[in-house]
């Protein structure tokens, strides 16, 4: 990487982190403690999940990057670059079904099945939350199981330096 490309991608994650880490918290905390979110629970529940995940993506993906680009080379450890490999891609896939799920509550798709069975009790939104975090989840287990080892292309340079750097 350029110098000026080493730069901008440094202060993109840095703005990322500022930003992302207190914004998605402070939504987190209204919703929960001040009710602020004024919508049904399932939705509520859903943004919840939403800005957790987020806080998670950018503690398991772009704090590592930002040490990464900071140190010019992979400083966390074997067992953190697959630690980060695995969790990343869980949240990053946990992430897209729930906003899938959340765009199709709001056409109206998940609703239909709620409006015929009844309302859509918490019990009910936290089956489907949880089934949804083990369907983002497999795919990640299945790599690791199979010994396929890191899966990103942070955690692939950060195995390919840790290998170099004991030779």
């Amino acid at each position: 990487l350029t110098p000026t490309s080493r730069h901008l991608i440094f202060t993109y994650n840095l703005l990322l982190l500022l930003l992302g880490i207190p914004g998605n918290t402070l939504l987190f905390y209204a919703s929960n403690a001040h009710k602020a979110l004024n919508v049904e629970l399932v939705t509520r529940l859903i943004i919840e999940h939403i800005a957790v995940c987020d806080v998670l993506i950018l503690l398991t993906t772009f704090l590592p990057t930002l040490t990464t680009i900071l140190h010019h080379r992979w400083v966390l450890g074997p067992e953190i670059c697959y630690f980060v490999s695995f969790t990343s891609s869980i949240f990053f896939f946990y992430e897209i079904l729930l906003t899938v799920l959340l765009t199709a509550r709001r056409l109206g798709l998940v609703s239909e099945v709620a409006r015929r069975n009844g309302k859509m009790s918490y019990r009910v939104t936290m089956l489907v939350l949880v089934g949804l975090f083990v369907l983002a989840a497999a795919p990640s287990v299945c790599y690791m199981a199979l010994g396929c080892g890191c899966s990103s292309y942070l955690t692939l340079s950060c195995a390919s330096q840790a290998t170099t750097e004991t030779i």
